[in-house]
């Protein structure tokens, strides 16, 4: 999910992508479920968002004498550990889409939806599928997509 990414890492490319390397699952760090790394994009404003957030957490540990933040994670948990991904669920997304007036939504559900908004924003629907979902989910991000947009597919071929 992203919870244990940290800033001295080589995870955050200058070419706007994070490269997902290992996974947080039941409280231990494990590899990706095909043992195999993937590169995820960032877009040119997150990618701002996350400079500007290391630079805002350098300050900080330069004022507390500390001399640098390689291994402070980008999401930390409130005790500055990595971040729970069921914690993070239960405590602080499931409670914003209420805010907002949204149904709840597995968490996972939101890589399939980037894939469709870049769809949606004229990127190729491979491209979209590929970046956000991974080979086999065409269908995945094709579903999201006619989800969307509020249409269903009208016949049977795939994506």
């Amino acid at each position: 999910m992203g919870c244990d990414i940290q800033f001295g890492a080589d995870d955050t490319k200058a070419d706007r992508f994070v490269e997902v390397k290992r996974n947080y699952v039941y409280g231990r760090f494990t590899s990706p479920k095909n043992h195999r790394s993937r590169r995820v994009d960032l877009s040119a404003e997150l990618r701002r968002t996350l400079l500007d957030l290391q630079d805002e957490r350098l300050l900080k540990a330069f004022s507390a004498g500390k001399s640098t933040i390689v291994q402070d994670f980008i999401f930390p948990s409130k005790t500055g550990g990595v971040l729970d991904p069921d914690n993070m669920i239960r405590d602080r997304f499931l409670p914003l889409l209420r805010a907002a007036g949204i149904r709840a939504i597995r968490f996972h559900d939101l890589r399939h939806t980037f894939g469709a908004m870049l769809i949606a924003a004229g990127a190729p629907v491979l491209h979209g599928a590929l970046l956000t979902s991974g080979p086999a989910s065409t269908a995945a991000t094709g579903s999201s997509c006619r989800f969307a947009w509020g249409t269903r597919r009208k016949s049977k071929k795939r994506w």
